[in-house]
């Protein structure tokens, strides 16, 4: 449902990492910060930040 890319550079945003932004598109779309019963995939291992936002 949410998707996201890293736009850290871009955005000039440190918390602008993929993880994030695929978490903030989906809480986008389903109205909702809580995010029960989804899952995350990624292409690497997600940084600290990443996983501390993911739980």
């Amino acid at each position: 449902m949410g998707r996201g890319c890293n736009s850290v550079t871009t955005a000039n945003d440190p918390k602008a990492h993929a993880e994030v932004q695929a978490i903030r598109d989906t809480c986008r779309h389903l109205h909702s910060f809580q995010l029960t019963d989804c899952d995350i995939y990624t292409s690497c291992e997600p940084s600290p930040m990443c996983i501390g936002s993911i739980y």
